[in-house]
């Protein structure tokens, strides 16, 4: 690899939340000195169009139910509809095999009762039974977390299940495999997966996807650069002076309580063209915030 100086290298996107004031609250009553001196970077190949990207997308929107001449919306993104068993759209990045499934679930009331608990368990190994079809299963999402999490409606939308006898809807969220088993990937909402089915799962209908999206570039972990990381301490500073990124937080909250620390990695959208250590600020009313991890003093790739 080429090397230059550029300092702080994770680009983070513009963050929604806005926040007034920090105050840290640890068991300890402060932060860790250190919590490692040092974590590799790993580089993630581009990803390109070739001659069969279309092809593959076809073959991909084929396994998702889709199998109609999609429109062209762009050189790269290509759009299929259909209209049974509800109707539906798929977007599919040829380039990145990126892909968002939308459906008009609200205007199907069938769709919308309580979730079949004797479904639920099959749940997970479907949606990573479809990735695996559509041949987009990568190696460290095959092992990774598949999370599931329960939904309700409220008109039109999709909101929280209080718990899961109130469910009508089940989603799975199927992360990657953490970094040497202790290291998690998290993307801009440290909720969602790199893969994230919804689920209507009634007895009268079954198992069908009303929402679907896919955002995974392969990463190369053979070939990588370890670096030094700044402190927790010099991370705090950049968090509480604005520097950092608010990935998560509930609504309407401008004065944040931090509980902890960790080190995990940032899966960017778009992709990066590597996987840096972040550090993430856990806190009080499902508060997430990253700051990156490599010392500001340390060359990294190019």
């Amino acid at each position: 690899f080429l090397l230059r100086m550029l300092g702080l290298a994770v680009f983070f996107p513009f963050s929604d939340f806005q926040i007034d004031s920090y105050r840290l609250e640890t068991r300890t009553g402060g932060l860790p000195s250190t919590i490692r001196d040092q974590l590799p970077v790993f580089f993630v190949p581009p990803q390109q169009v070739s001659l069969l990207s279309l092809e593959r997308a076809r073959a991909q929107a084929a396994t998702l139910g889709f199998s109609f001449t999609p429109e062209e919306i762009s050189p790269t993104l290509y759009r299929w509809r259909k209209n049974t068993p509800i109707p539906a759209t798929l977007d599919i990045e040829i380039d990145t095999q990126s892909f968002t499934l939308s459906t008009s679930w609200a205007t199907s009331p069938e769709l919308i009762s309580r979730v079949n608990a004797t479904q639920t368990q099959q749940i997970s190994s479907t949606a990573r039974n479809t990735l695996n079809q559509a041949d987009l299963l990568l190696p460290d999402m095959a092992t990774g977390e598949a999370r599931i999490s329960y939904l309700k409606s409220a008109g039109p939308e999709l909101i929280p299940a209080i718990s899961v006898s109130e469910a009508e809807f089940v989603q799975v969220d199927i992360f990657r495999r953490p970094i040497n088993g202790q290291f998690f990937i998290l993307r801009e909402s440290p909720s969602m997966g790199n893969a994230r089915f919804i689920y209507s799962s009634s007895a009268a209908r079954g198992i069908i996807t009303i929402e679907a999206s896919y955002r995974a570039a392969p990463i190369d972990y053979t070939r990588f650069e370890t670096y030094p990381l700044m402190t927790p301490q010099q991370a705090w500073q950049l968090l509480s002076t604005g520097e950092g990124f608010v990935a998560n937080v509930d609504l309407g909250v401008r004065d944040v309580v931090v509980r902890d620390v960790i080190l995990a990695y940032f899966d960017s959208t778009p992709t990066q063209e590597f996987l840096q250590p972040i550090y993430v600020f856990i806190g009080d009313r499902n508060f997430y915030g990253y700051v990156p991890a490599i010392d500001s003093r340390a060359v990294v790739f190019e």
